[in-house]
């Protein structure tokens, strides 16, 4: 025989229902059916041009410094999304190589960044640390478990 459903678990269901319905009620009628302060009423088509703009110059170069903004002003998901909407509107702005590193960026090193690698992340051309000579390990008897011994 099946278990019955808690009776309380229904009230719970049904009592955060009523509150989210009643606090949308409320929140509309301090609102009085205007847009938020401060909102712009725009259109998608404005959205889009501006968002262009603030990525790609004129001439379809990225725009370092409207990226900046944008991405402080909308975050890494926001950006991401008005990036994906400009490029799916002018497909001819997407990028068929790698971008030039950004003016500025320094690698872990602390030297400018000079190319792209082929993971697409700034390479510095900074040389990798020589490997460390190897350790002599000491001469004299063998233990059964492969490790050297004191010799006495």
């Amino acid at each position: 025989m099946p278990l019955q459903p808690n009776p309380l678990d229904r009230m719970a269901e049904e009592l955060a229902e009523w509150a989210d319905t009643v606090s949308t009620r409320i929140a509309n009628g301090i609102k009085g059916g205007f847009a938020a302060p401060g909102a712009a009423q725009i259109s998608e088509r404005q959205k889009l041009a501006y968002y262009t703009a603030m990525m790609f110059g004129p001439d379809g170069e990225p725009n370092i410094q409207g990226r900046g903004t944008l991405m402080q002003r909308l975050g890494p998901e926001g950006f991401a999304e008005a990036y994906a909407d400009v490029v799916a509107t002018h497909p001819e702005l997407e990028p068929t190589q790698p971008q030039p590193p950004v003016a500025g960026y320094r690698g872990p090193d602390g030297l400018p960044a000079t190319d792209i690698a082929p993971d697409g992340l700034p390479y510095t051309g900074a040389s990798v640390a020589p490997p460390r000579e190897s350790i002599p390990m000491p001469s004299g008897p063998i233990a059964p478990d492969g490790l050297p011994t004191r010799s006495s």
